[in-house]
């Protein structure tokens, strides 16, 4: 019955700003010994799903079937908002930030992930204030950025921690903290810190007795400050006038004293003994957690050799350390012999990528991972190397599949690999592995080129007889080889283009000392293959064969002697036939007889006897010179 003898006020101001849709949400519930607090932001672009409400109701519901105040109620709560937004998230990922804030009317405790805020106001100043999950609350924790600087940051809302998100989810779980009558709490979502400070929450709390008024002031304070565009906002205050008080507590004090100076009585006999062994324990902590750390920084920027180093000092120490596993020390004692373990792993697969040996380095780092996995799931934050580790194994994974594809000569599946070990190492920043499998892409592509070099010297070694179709081929493939030697200087395709320029040189010197009746003869031999082809109706293969000859008549020295403007006046002809139509000088001839042009329609049936004969039609050009043969007996009678 605790809720009945203490005094909670609770109110809520939530609002679209500028927007349609107010994607932020909150929701409390108070039940006789235990209330929960909820706000969420919904950070995803999905209007219909209203991923902060869904969040909201989730741990609202959750809490009121199965009310607490613990660490293990505040994680399952959140977990079960974390699950709800997964499996709504179909097409689009449903995220939110979200803030739980739980009391049993005497102490509170929170947890959150994301952004959204909680600031717990005592005697008229700021006792405490959440953190976000954050690259930029990382950042100022680090000193390289300004607290008060944090709302205008950048990086402000690239969350490493929210619900929604994809893989390990470690939320942030507070202690629990004794209240105080008169203690506040308020809290908000993104809308309204970022334009809100510290020294606008305290003016807002001066001398207000009513939750509803400090809502008011806040909302006035962003409304005042007139911006283009208001992001969504939620403001809670919960005001504590009276904490619950048992009853009996002046008895189980009294109690308490006796044993506790009981306690005190046997603790002192055995303090002398503990303290030094605690003393040495704490400063073996602090040193391996100091070792750790900055081995943790080299590895950001995957410094094996110094991460090693200084992780295996961590190392060393920890043996130092006497803990039990389950104690919080115990658990930071076996994430620095993970982090020992893994750096060992990558170290292996490190030198096994020296020796080329990619198998083996795809092993040792797929081993590595595993290690980094067991400390995420012992809540060890590795955003920061994570994606680091990841990019090696991807890299000495696609490494051993490029060179497995190159060694079964599919060059193109050999460079996607290569390429893609590539572009993982350019990530991260990892020049030296990077440039290594560009290489391999060089490779890849200069053994191609070097291919499709080959093919076509090997077509002009077939039409060697036919120079100039030879040294184009030979050309072709020189240029190929030339792309090759300038991508791989270590490939054997300078070699060839030298080789290949050889057989241009000698291809030249025979067509500079060919005659002018042999060009003729060649150009003939053309002809003759233009009008075999012709003939098979193979209008392509004819028009090509006419036009090379047309080519070599410009080779013929003596132009007017050997008379080619008519020779390529017969071949174009001959190209202009390929597109008539024997019926339609039929047809012309008919036209002729009716008028009586026995001469003219003669002329007719001549060109349609030619083209009949040129396709091969010997039976239909036979019928044609019958006709033709009438209608000179008609001409000679008109005579």
């Amino acid at each position: 019955m605790r809720k009945e003898n203490s005094d909670f006020n609770t109110k809520f101001i939530s609002e679209a700003g500028s927007y349609l849709v107010n994607a932020d949400y909150f929701a409390f519930v108070e039940l006789k010994d235990y209330a929960c607090y909820v706000i969420a932001d919904g950070i995803d672009p999905d209007e219909k799903k209203e991923s902060a409400k869904l969040a909201v109701t989730t741990v609202i519901t959750e809490f009121s079937d199965a009310p607490g105040m613990s660490a293990g109620k505040l994680r399952h709560y959140l977990k079960a908002a974390h699950e709800a937004l997964l499996r709504e998230s179909d097409e689009i990922r449903l995220e939110a930030s979200i803030l739980i804030l739980l009391t049993d009317y005497k102490k509170a405790m929170w947890g959150h992930a994301g952004n959204s805020r909680l600031c717990w106001i005592k005697n008229g100043e700021i006792k405490l204030s959440t953190k976000d999950t954050s690259l930029t609350q990382r950042m100022a924790d680090q000193e390289e950025v300004a607290l008060d600087q944090i709302s205008a940051h950048e990086e402000r809302n690239n969350l490493y921690t929210y619900l929604g998100q994809p893989g390990h989810f470690t939320p942030v779980i507070s202690a629990k903290h004794k209240l105080e009558d008169g203690d506040i709490f308020i809290l908000m979502t993104r809308g309204v810190w970022e334009n809100v400070g510290n020294a606008e929450i305290i003016d807002a709390v001066d001398g207000v007795s009513k939750a509803e008024d400090v809502c008011t002031g806040l909302e006035d304070v962003i409304l005042s400050q007139r911006l283009d565009i208001i992001e969504n906002y939620t403001i809670a205050s919960v005001f504590i006038n009276k904490i619950y008080q048992n009853p009996k507590a002046g008895r189980n004090k009294k109690i308490l004293r006796i044993v506790f100076a009981v306690c005190m009585a046997l603790g002192m006999l055995t303090l002398s003994l503990t303290i030094t062994k605690y003393s040495k324990n704490k400063s073996n902590l602090n040193k391996m957690l100091n070792y750790k750390k900055q081995g943790i920084e080299q590895l950001m920027n995957l410094n094996l050799e110094n991460a090693t180093k200084h992780v295996s000092e961590a190392y060393a120490t920890s043996q130092n350390i006497t803990a039990t596993k389950k104690s919080k020390t115990g658990k930071q004692v076996e994430i620095v012999v993970l982090y020992n373990s893994m750096l060992e792993y990558m170290n292996t697969g490190e030198i096994a990528l020296g020796e080329t040996n990619f198998k083996k380095a795809n092993t040792q780092f797929g081993h590595a991972v595993s290690k980094l996995n067991e400390m995420k799931d012992l809540g060890e934050d590795v955003s920061a190397f994570e994606k680091g580790v990841l990019a090696y194994q991807t890299f000495a994974e696609n490494m051993q599949k490029g060179v497995k594809e190159a060694d079964e000569n599919d060059l193109d599946e050999a460079q996607k690999a290569f390429e893609q070990a590539r572009d993982v190492m350019e990530e991260v920043d990892g020049i030296k592995y990077r440039d290594a499998a560009q290489v391999m892409v060089n490779a890849c592509m200069a053994q191609k080129y070097v291919n499709t070099g080959k093919e076509y010297e090997r077509q002009g070694d077939a039409n060697a007889r036919d120079y100039d179709i030879a040294k184009a081929d030979y050309v072709t493939a020189k240029d190929y080889y030339d792309r090759a030697a300038a991508l791989d200087k270590s490939s054997t395709a300078a070699t060839y283009s030298e080789e290949v320029l050889i057989k241009i040189r000698n291809i030249e010197s025979k067509i500079e000392s060919m005659t002018d009746e042999q060009w003729l003869k060649k150009a003939e031999t053309y002809i003759a293959d233009g009008d075999k082809a012709a003939r098979e109706g193979d209008k392509e293969a004819a028009l090509a064969a006419y036009n090379k000859a047309i080519e070599l008549y410009a080779n013929v020295r003596d132009q007017a002697t050997t008379n080619v403007a008519q020779l390529k006046a017969n071949v174009n002809e001959k190209i202009g036939n390929l597109d008539s139509d024997p019926s339609q000088e039929l047809l012309s001839a008919i036209d002729c007889l009716s008028r009586e042009d026995y001469s003219s329609a003669i002329d007719a049936l001549n060109r349609a006897k030619d083209l009949y004969n040129m396709r091969g039609d010997k039976a239909s050009a036979q019928m044609i010179q019958g006709y033709i043969n009438n209608v000179k007996g008609l001409a000679s009678q008109q005579q």
